[in-house]
Order: structure tokens, then C-alpha cells, then sequence
């Protein structure tokens, strides 16, 4: 099975980043790598994901503040995995999640990057909605081409690409201040598979 790089960019996330760790190392899918990348923290960022670097699979870089694409090119750029996910400092993985995501994978040669739904949660973890991008299983590459053009609808923290995409149409456009997935979303969609799936 395909080894997994996950990046995690934080910046001042010190009040939820341990929570978000945890919820990676606890995926029943273990062949993987935290690759932690840390934009100029000012806060205690860094000491509580210090507190996680005697598990080999954790990875922390520091570099001074760029924004959030630049943290997550970092991040990339420094994974080894074949596939690659993404997390933020205020974010919870469900523990299947990377493991039902690569079975699909496994099950569906064709397809490049899997994304799925999410749940909302408030500051005590309780679920307060359900966001269903409402695209279906058999879109063609040209239905999703269209709707992406309309909108958003893959949340990169539900995303798991494969690596060839990015060395096909690069990485985020670390010039763009906001919407750099989406503009990333669209590329690959003109190039590579994208496939769904209703967690």
C-alpha cells in the first residue's frame, strides 16, 4: 500500500494544533508521514508539536511567515509519499478516513485525487452541520471542469492527490492571497481523474 504524506500548516495554532495531530496519528491507515510546517509562529506553536517528534512518522519545519500557500508548497516539497493529504491546525480526521479514501483509490486505478464531505464542529467538537459538495460519483471530467469553474466544491482538508499531479500543473500559486486550492482544483480537473466519496 501506497505511503500517505499529510501536511499540516500551522500558524499561531497552538490552541487546537495538538488535537489536530492526534487525530492523524490516530488513522487506522498507519503508513504515513506528519510533515508539520510551522509559518513563523509567535505563539507556543511549536512546543506542543515538539511534544510529538519522538513518533518517527512526525515532521516539524519552522520557516518565517508566507501565507498558506507557500506553508502547504513547503510541505509538499519536503514529503516523501506517493499520495498526499492535507489538514489544518483546527482540523479533526475521522480514524477511517485515509483508510476508506485509499481503498477507493485502490478499487479505482483512474481516479487521481479523492475528496469527500464534511462535518462543521464548534470549540467542545460537537458536529453542527453537514457540507455535502453535492457532486456526483460519475461525473465526467468535463461536468466537473464546468462546476468548478462555478465554484468551490473540494475542501482541500478532505482531499488525498496523487503526486504526478502536482509534477504535471504544479504547485499553489503562492501569489494568490486567497482561492489558491480552487485555482489548484482547476488545473488538475484538466489534466487528471477526480473522484468522490459520501463519508
Amino acid at each position: 500500500m501506497p505511503k500517505v504524506s499529510v501536511i499540516l500548516p500551522c500558524y499561531n495554532g497552538a490552541r487546537w494544533i495538538g488535537k489536530a495531530i492526534q487525530s492523524v496519528l490516530a488513522q487506522t491507515y498507519e503508513d504515513l508521514e506528519l510533515v508539520i510546517v510551522d509559518d513563523g509562529s509567535t505563539d507556543n506553536s511549536k512546543d506542543i508539536i515538539t511534544s510529538y517528534l519522538s513518533d518517527g512518522r512526525v515532521h516539524y519545519i519552522f520557516q518565517e511567515n508566507r501565507g498558506f500557500s507557500a506553508a502547504n508548497n513547503t510541505g509538499i516539497k519536503e514529503s516523501s509519499g506517493d499520495l498526499i493529504g492535507f489538514t489544518g491546525q483546527d482540523d479533526l480526521w475521522m480514524p477511517n478516513k485515509l483508510k476508506v479514501q485509499i481503498n477507493y483509490l485502490e478499487k479505482h486505478k483512474n481516479i487521481d485525487v479523492v475528496h469527500s464531505n464534511l462535518y462543521h464542529i464548534d470549540s467542545e467538537g460537537r458536529i453542527t452541520r453537514k457540507r455535502n459538495p453535492k457532486i456526483p460519483t460519475n461525473s465526467s471530467r468535463d461536468d466537473i471542469i464546468k462546476e468548478l469553474f462555478l465554484r468551490n466544491f473540494i475542501c482541500i482538508q478532505t482531499v488525498i492527490i496523487k503526486r504526478r499531479c502536482f509534477e504535471k500543473v504544479g504547485l499553489l500559486d503562492e501569489r494568490m492571497i486567497s482561492f489558491s486550492d480552487h485555482d489548484l482544483w482547476v488545473r488538475v480537473a484538466g489534466k487528471f481523474n477526480i473522484g468522490y466519496i459520501d463519508l
